[in-house]
C-alpha cells in the first residue's frame, strides 16, 4: 500500500507499474498488460514497468521475485514485438 499511498499523495490516479512481484513469487496487477504504464516519462508508450515489493537498499530481491520478473519479461516477449534499435 506504500506505493499506492505515494503515488496517490503526489497527484497521480494509481499505482503506474504494469505488474508488481512480491517475494512470495507472485504478479500482482497494476495496469495490466493492456494500459500505458507511467514509470518512465518519454518512453511509457514503449515500456513496460515492474517493480518488486520491497526495501532493496541493502540487499537484493530473493530469488521467487527475481524468477516472477524474469518469468513476466518472458511472457511480455510472446505477447508483443520487440524493436531493438
Amino acid at each position: 500500500m506504500t506505493i499506492y499511498a505515494c503515488k496517490r499523495h503526489a497527484g497521480w490516479d494509481d499505482i503506474g507499474y504494469n505488474y508488481l512481484v512480491g517475494e512470495d513469487g507472485n504478479a500482482y496487477e497494476g495496469r495490466d498488460w493492456d494500459h500505458v504504464g507511467a514509470q518512465v516519462r518519454g518512453y511509457n508508450f514503449v515500456s513496460l514497468g515492474f517493480a518488486v515489493i520491497g526495501n532493496y537498499n541493502t540487499r537484493l530481491p530473493n530469488n521467487a521475485a527475481l524468477t516472477a520478473v524474469k518469468q513476466l519479461i518472458a511472457c511480455a516477449l510472446q505477447k508483443v514485438s520487440v524493436y531493438t534499435q
